[in-house]
């Protein structure tokens, strides 16, 4: 839960355009796109992006078909 707030934003941290709370969290609700090894110290850091990408990706996507529609 803590990287879908990091990522959707909050007061402290920078937010992606576009992408609000509701988007982050219905992504995540999908179970398609882990964000499990965001955070993880012993985590390798190329499979860390290539999760954290897809992710934000699909936030991307879902927004744009919501626009579109």
């Amino acid at each position: 839960m803590l990287a879908i707030h990091g990522l959707s934003g909050a007061d402290n941290v920078a937010t992606l355009h576009g992408i609000g709370k509701a988007t982050v969290i219905k992504v995540s609700k999908t179970g398609r796109f882990s964000l499990s090894k965001l955070g993880v110290d012993k985590a390798d850091m190329k499979s860390v992006e290539a999760e954290a990408r897809n992710f934000i990706c699909a936030a991307y996507v879902r927004q744009q078909n919501r626009i579109l529609l």
